[in-house]
């Protein structure tokens, strides 16, 4: 109906919902960075995206500020794959939408064998970064979750000018260093006592 109705105005409206969800998650921003919304706002929200993609499926927006917000703070990462898969059909010269996929299907739906064929999507598009052919390997060899997740993530925010994006994804990075350094703490204690430890205080 919005198509229909939009005429030659389609981009335009595409923009005007785009912003309204914009405005939205930046009134429902708390301290931390984090978006915090009930079932039905999340809905919401994603709907009118939807809606903003399918007005002008060209339009990267939508498919960037979705999927950042979505999958970390809504906790709708099929909903944002539904999203991307769009874009990556319509934005086809980009390497960011099936980037974003391969990341979402790595590290929330822990399916590394759609998450390598995104990524290797990715690696082949124009001006992608010569690491994600790499990544797409640990990926298919099933890598440590945590270090490769933090490699996504320094790939994401490097993309981005956006600077509460760049805060939640820092954000995000910090508390996966922590459980790494956690990871490799235990890791060295097994190797040198053959046991795990009983409590994390233990030398």
């Amino acid at each position: 109906i919005l198509k229909i109705s939009s005429g030659e105005f389609d981009s335009l409206l595409s923009d005007y919902l785009f912003m309204k969800m914009l405005v939205l998650a930046g009134e429902k921003t708390d301290e931390l960075g984090r978006v915090i919304m009930t079932i039905p706002e999340w809905i919401y929200f994603y709907q009118t995206l939807d809606a903003s993609s399918d007005l002008d499926p060209y339009f990267v927006d939508p498919y960037i500020v979705g999927n950042a917000y979505l999958t970390w703070d809504g906790n709708m990462t099929r909903e944002a794959n539904a999203l991307l898969e769009k874009g990556v059909s319509r934005r086809n010269w980009d390497w960011t939408i099936p980037f974003f996929l391969g990341f979402n299907y790595f590290f929330f739906l822990e399916d590394n064998d759609k998450a390598g064929s995104y990524m290797m999507e990715a690696a082949r598009r124009p001006g992608a970064s010569p690491s994600l052919a790499g990544l797409a390997s640990k990926m298919a060899f099933k890598a440590n979750r945590v270090e490769t997740s933090i490699s996504f993530l320094e790939e994401i925010s490097n993309q981005t000018d956006d600077e509460s994006l760049k805060k939640m994804y820092e954000t995000r990075m910090e508390a996966l260093r922590s459980i790494l350094a956690l990871e490799k703490a235990l890791d060295a204690y097994r190797k040198k006592y053959r046991k795990k430890p009983v409590d994390v205080g233990e030398q």
